[in-house]
């Protein structure tokens, strides 16, 4: 019907951690088999795979749980060197390549509002949108730093925090703060 109202959101990706190629394009993993992440390429026939975040290996603590495969399957970290973290299975399951990689008990610094949003916020400026969905908020600085960037451009769009991580419950007020809505 002509005249209804219509808003257009605009989701940002944010940063999305993920896994290399399995070769072969899929592995079973099963409970007790070592699984290595590692930012340099494996010895061929060597468990594991290639992330694509140097942060994983640098940020991970010696005992955290690492979920692959929209938490299907779990890992828990053994031991770390400069490049890799040697894991253990702890939750079977079959991993593909490409899957992202969640972090349920820490946090990486990598920032919300990745080069690749303000690429697409660029683009959504400029064909007039009218909400953005600002992807894993963890703080009111997330959002901040889209707000700087869309007036950096002249524009003022009203922003919905996405909660999808652990870390932004505990910081919900300041997020409500800045922000324009909630999206969980």
């Amino acid at each position: 019907d002509e005249g209804l109202p219509l808003a257009i959101l605009q989701d940002l990706a944010g940063p999305k951690v993920r896994i290399g190629e399995v070769p072969g394009g899929e592995v079973t993993l099963q409970e007790g088999d070592f699984f290595d992440l590692s930012t340099v390429p494996l010895e061929e026939g060597h468990a594991g795979v290639v992330v694509d975040y140097p942060q994983v290996i640098t940020e991970t603590p010696l005992g955290a749980p690492i979920l692959l495969a929209d938490g299907n399957i779990e890992l828990r970290v053994e031991n770390r060197t400069d490049a890799t973290l040697n894991c253990r299975v702890v939750v079977s399951g079959v991993l593909r390549s490409r899957v992202g990689i969640n972090f349920p008990m820490h946090s990486l610094k990598v920032s919300a509002f990745t080069d690749k949003d303000q690429e697409d916020l660029r683009f959504g400026i400029a064909q007039g949108v009218d909400l953005v969905a600002l992807s894993y908020v963890r703080s009111r600085q997330d959002i901040l730093e889209a707000k700087e960037f869309m007036r950096s451009l002249g524009a003022d769009i009203p922003i919905i925090a996405k909660i999808e991580k652990h870390e932004a419950l505990s910081r919900l007020e300041e997020i409500l703060d800045e922000a324009d809505g909630l999206m969980v």
